[in-house]
């Protein structure tokens, strides 16, 4: 359905622009039109796109019911066909998200299983963006949310690796950002923070801001850990600043207690 495509567009872009208030009406009309449909592809795409945006804005309850939503319509027969249009295996999608909204709830465990699950499904998959954005999302990020640095920056100079050969440039930029952020979570030296500057500046410059709170708040903890108290501040509040203009409310909590 054109319509449904076109509104799909718009809330990718201001997804990928950081603009978190207009891509959630935009997902929630995305999914007013699915369930009008009655159609499964377009719910499952809907409701893991409505779980997302929930995550991000902080809505970390709504988003695991959408995601649990979105796992009654997914289709494995019909999944391929779709991740060339969508960009991603839709139900390993689902439920890397899932793993996201779990960790953040407190929920480790369980966020563990689905882990496992993603891990299994993913052995053999020749899909190299499904590949990409299951290795962060179900490795590396949840490495790095656990504190387990000594992994993240294993794997995520994996995910760099593969990336830039397969040319998956969004996680490729994401993993460099983890991967430089975990080794100054380590080591937090002078040339361990320019490299996540580094990295994070190469990730606007490509356009995409979602997430950009919890880049900033890397650049604070590192120099944190190094003793320049100023320059964290003053990063810190250039992350505030940012989770006001965008909604993007995931990473806030952490950004106040590097505050406090």
């Amino acid at each position: 359905m054109q319509r449904f495509s076109v509104l799909h567009g718009l809330c990718m872009a201001a997804w990928y622009a950081g603009q978190m208030e207009p891509a959630l009406v935009l997902a929630r009309q995305i999914v007013e039109i699915a369930d009008r449909q009655d159609d499964a592809a377009y719910r499952l795409v809907g409701y893991r796109l409505l779980g997302a945006i929930q995550a991000l804005t902080g809505k970390h309850r709504e988003s695991l019911e959408s995601l649990q939503r979105a796992e009654q319509y997914s289709d494995p027969s019909r999944q391929k066909m779709l991740s060339y249009r969508f960009g991603f295996d839709l139900g390993l999608a689902v439920k890397c998200r899932k793993i996201l909204a779990l960790l953040f709830l407190g929920l480790h465990n369980q966020a563990a299983q689905v882990s496992d699950q993603v891990r299994a499904e993913l052995s053999g998959h020749g899909h190299a963006s499904t590949v990409a954005m299951c290795t962060f999302r179900a490795i590396v990020f949840p490495e790095f949310l656990l504190g387990d640095f000594e992994a993240c920056e294993r794997h995520s100079a994996e995910l760099v690796a593969y990336c830039a050969d397969k040319r998956v440039e969004q996680f490729r930029l994401f993993g460099a950002i983890f991967h430089a952020g975990a080794r100054a979570a380590r080591e937090p030296t002078e040339e361990n923070i320019a490299a996540i500057h580094a990295a994070t500046a190469a990730r606007r410059q490509s356009g995409s801001h979602v997430g950009e709170s919890q880049d900033i708040s890397l650049v604070a903890e590192a120099l944190l850990r190094a003793g320049d108290v100023a320059g964290a501040e003053a990063a810190l509040q250039e992350g505030i600043a940012l989770v006001e203009r965008s909604g993007e409310r995931f990473w806030l909590a952490e950004l106040h207690r590097l505050d406090g």
